[in-house]
Formats: structure tokens, C-alpha cells, sequence
């Protein structure tokens, strides 16, 4: 008997200490796990066509999930579009000459409302702050805001004549 009580007795002891060593330990290891975390996850600076793919393929794949506004995209050839819009984003944000085409007469068949324009700018604006900082990153989302804007109020002007 008082070996049995000799073992739950070094048992309980042996979990307290298991219990201090985990208090001490854990909260140690996850900052060092949050700090790689971070410094994996470091957004950096838009400033080549590359990097401005990487947004509009990350983009593209919040706005094909979305179920407001995903129905007006799932029928796009993304790798005939999207080489498009990243020229326009090039020329937008790098000054890259070669995109000369009217943005909005090759959005017009879409017909959003405007609820659906806000939402493909949040979704945007989402994709930039998920990747990207700096000064290029703050002109896209202004850029994308005026877009927005336009095409939001181009729509609600065209569906107003049509039901006149």
C-alpha cells in the first residue's frame, strides 16, 4: 500500500512539474513561432509587374469564392484576363506605356450594382492590405476607390435609362 502511495504521490509530482514547465515554456516557444510567423509574412513594397500578378491572381481567388459577386466572374479565362489587368495595373502604378484600351467598355457587360462595385473594391483593397504596403500600395487602393466609383455610378446611370 504505501508504495502505491509512494507512486500516485511522485505521479502528482511529476504533473506539477510537467504543468510549471508548460506554463514557463509554451507562451516562450509561441512568441518565437509568432515572430518567424511574422517575419515569413513580412508585405513589402509594389514595385514591378510581378509582384502586381501576385495581386490580381490573389484577388481573382477571394472574388471567384465570393457569393455576391463571384456569379459576373466564373466564366472569365483568367489566363487571357489576367495578363490584361495586370498591363492596366502596370500602367496605373509603374507608368508601364502599352495599356491603351477603355477599362470601363470592357467591363460594361457586367452590369453591377452598386452594392456589387463596393464589394469588388473591399475585396480589392482587401487583397492589397493582405500583401502589400507602402506608396504604391496606397495609390492602388485610391485608384481602385475612383474605378470603383465610376463604374459603381456608369451602371446605376445605365440600369436608370434602361428602365425609363
Amino acid at each position: 500500500m504505501a508504495l502505491i502511495e509512494q507512486i500516485n504521490a511522485d505521479l502528482i509530482f511529476l504533473s506539477l512539474q510537467i504543468s510549471l514547465i508548460c506554463v514557463i515554456s509554451v507562451p516562450f516557444f509561441c512568441s518565437i513561432f509568432a515572430n518567424r510567423n511574422q517575419q515569413m509574412s513580412v508585405k513589402k513594397e509594389i514595385n514591378s509587374k510581378e509582384q502586381i500578378e501576385i495581386l490580381i491572381r490573389h484577388f481573382y481567388s477571394k472574388l471567384l469564392k465570393d457569393e455576391m459577386i463571384s456569379k459576373h466572374f466564373v466564366t472569365l479565362d483568367l489566363e487571357h484576363h489576367i495578363p490584361k489587368v495586370v498591363a492596366f495595373w502596370a500602367f496605373v502604378l509603374l507608368d508601364e506605356a502599352g495599356y491603351n484600351t477603355n477599362v470601363f467598355e470592357k467591363h460594361l457587360h457586367l452590369n453591377l450594382d452598386m452594392e456589387q462595385t463596393k464589394r469588388w473594391l473591399k475585396l480589392f483593397t482587401e487583397s492589397i492590405d493582405e500583401l502589400f504596403t507602402g506608396e504604391k500600395a496606397e495609390l492602388a487602393k485610391q485608384r481602385a476607390e475612383s474605378i470603383a466609383y465610376i463604374f459603381g455610378s456608369k451602371f446605376e446611370e445605365i440600369k436608370k435609362r434602361n428602365t425609363d
